[in-house]
């Protein structure tokens, strides 16, 4: 689980160098929630171009978050995640969320 954790820390300070909110910061644990400005449909419709461009999915689906004009998404770290750079997976998520 350390090693979870870890990665999960190393994401979110990657992500927040791309200008996205993550709750907590840093993790608590191996899940933490990201922030976007942004539209589920915008987001989800860039996400399946990445998805189909990069076969890979760096993320869980976006949703509404309570903030209006902003989504979010839980990231969970466990072992497929520890095959990337977590500076890499923060790029993609930013490609994503800011188009």
């Amino acid at each position: 689980m350390g090693e979870y954790v870890a990665w999960a820390r190393s994401l979110a300070a990657e992500l927040t160098t791309q200008g996205l909110r993550v709750k907590p910061d840093p993790p608590h644990t191996n899940t933490f929630l990201v922030f976007a400005a942004g539209t589920r449909e915008e987001v989800m419709e860039r996400k399946l171009a990445f998805m189909e461009r990069e076969k890979v999915e760096p993320c869980g689906g976006w949703y509404p978050a309570q903030v209006p004009g902003t989504v979010m998404t839980e990231v969970a770290a466990h072992d497929a995640a520890l095959e990337h750079d977590a500076k890499q997976v923060a790029t993609w998520i930013a490609e994503i969320v800011q188009g």
